[in-house]
């Protein structure tokens, strides 16, 4: 007989997927709304079951609609900024910005400069354009550049055309009538290094206030919008509840379910007794199959408050500064190794599902942020570093990206490449080295 004739038989290895599983994998991908909807569909036709509904809470306003941030967060549910009911617009951001121009009594110069300004803002409203272009192409200084970007503190969102989020905040603070003295703007200033950290005793010492000062500053912050051109996105609709709570209950984060819309499952007990043979293996059968769906919904709750705690848990230093700390760089496969399940578990468990928390709502994919040749910095962390060596260098010996590289790697000990320099700095709109020193002779 020859070689290719001869019947080869492999061992192979296979996971063989059970109905139960199915079902398990199909109810975690939802969130609850939908679960409770394809729950009653399962058992509508079963009937033993009976659903036991939970009514809502009347204190329940943190459920109402989302708020999410994926970074530097500060929303909560008594912020008005982020309650989508209240944006109903048709115009975009800077059609709504020239508008507003049109009313200032500015000379054409300034008015012309001013509309540049806010027709060249990124996606949460801030001005990260060169400034070096806008003084060459209308002939004017950087001082007079920047007294008519702060013209930009009288438009509407309030904060638009900042500089990055901190003078976005403290404009807020200052329409609100906080001086730069009071304990919001130093938390912002001053201390907000020692804000990330946690480092809230040090604060009290340092200015001489109370936890509850803190607390309330704190409060102040959080009721502001950090991106204020989001109102003109697509917003996630209201209506809808959170999927996970969490509770901070003697200095640890814990997360349950939100059960409020989510009935419980029993057994009607009249079919136990008085059945024929052929009835009472009906019955079983019946009995079985509500409690497979038991079993399945409680392996469901089990693996939603497993992998939002494991990412609580990952990102505590974002939870420790109630949402003003970065992200970590953190993926599915990370959370996936640390609770021994496979990654698409972990992906359908996090699809489209919210967590509340006492200074806000977010969306868990949002907790999930990318990272660059370290296992500690995200990259929109990155992209900032760059900005801020950008704006600190010699402007008549502008630094080239692998010299941007090598400051940030210095300075920062983050090892990132050239191509991602470049990368990032595209994406802020910053010119290349050679422009922006041609950019800045022109206007000395």
């Amino acid at each position: 007989m020859s070689l290719k004739n001869k019947l080869l038989i492999k061992p192979t290895v296979s996971v063989a997927i059970t109905p139960q599983l199915q079902q398990i994998l199909k109810f975690l991908q939802l969130n609850n709304l939908d679960f409770v909807e394809e729950l009653k569909k399962t058992l509508e036709d079963n009937p033993l079951v009976e659903l036991e509904e939970q009514e809502m809470e009347e204190d329940t306003e943190i459920y109402q609609y989302y708020n999410f941030y994926p970074h530097q967060s500060f929303g909560g549910s008594d912020s008005t900024y982020w309650n989508v009911d209240n944006f109903s617009q048709s115009k975009t951001l800077e059609e709504s910005l020239e508008e507003q121009i049109s009313f200032f009594r500015l000379d054409s110069k300034t008015r012309e400069v001013l509309t540049w300004i806010v027709w060249n803002l990124d996606d949460n409203g801030f001005f990260t354009g060169s400034a070096e272009e806008i003084c060459t192409k209308f002939n004017i200084s950087e001082d007079e550049f920047e007294s008519i970007r702060l013209l930009a503190k009288n438009l509407e969102p309030c904060g638009v055309g900042a500089k990055d989020f901190i003078e976005c905040l403290l404009w807020q603070l200052e329409a609100r009538g906080f001086a730069r003295s009071s304990l919001p703007a130093l938390l912002l200033t001053d201390y907000f290094d020692a804000v990330l950290k946690g480092r809230f005793e040090l604060i009290e010492k340092k200015l001489n206030v109370s936890s509850t000062d803190i607390k309330n500053a704190l409060k102040i912050i959080r009721s502001l919008n950090p991106k204020p051109a989001n109102q003109y996105k697509d917003s996630i609709q209201p209506g809808l509840p959170v999927d996970l709570i969490l509770e901070i209950r003697d200095q640890k984060f814990i997360v349950s379910l939100n059960k409020q819309y989510i009935p419980q499952i029993k057994i009607k007990s009249q079919f136990d007794q008085g059945c024929d043979p052929a009835f009472a293996k009906v019955i079983k059968n019946l009995t079985n199959a509500v409690k497979t769906i038991k079993k399945v919904k409680d392996q469901r709750e089990s693996s939603l408050v497993r992998v939002a705690q494991q990412i609580v848990d990952e990102q505590k230093e974002f939870f420790q500064s109630q949402g003003l700390a970065p992200l970590k760089p953190l993926t599915l496969k990370q959370v996936a190794e640390k609770l021994g399940l496979h990654e698409s578990t972990v992906s359908r468990a996090t699809a489209n599902k919210f967590l509340a928390t006492p200074f806000g709502v977010f969306e868990l994919k949002k907790f999930f942020s990318s990272k660059v040749n370290s296992d500690e910095i995200s990259s929109e962390y990155l992209k900032r570093l760059v900005q801020e060596v950008i704006l600190e260098e010699d402007k008549l010996n502008p630094l080239s990206d692998l010299e941007i590289a090598n400051v940030i790697q210095e300075r920062f000990g983050i090892k990132i490449a050239r191509r991602t320099v470049a990368k990032y700095r595209e994406a802020l709109k910053i010119a290349p080295a050679h422009q922006r020193k041609y950019f800045h002779q022109i206007n000395l």
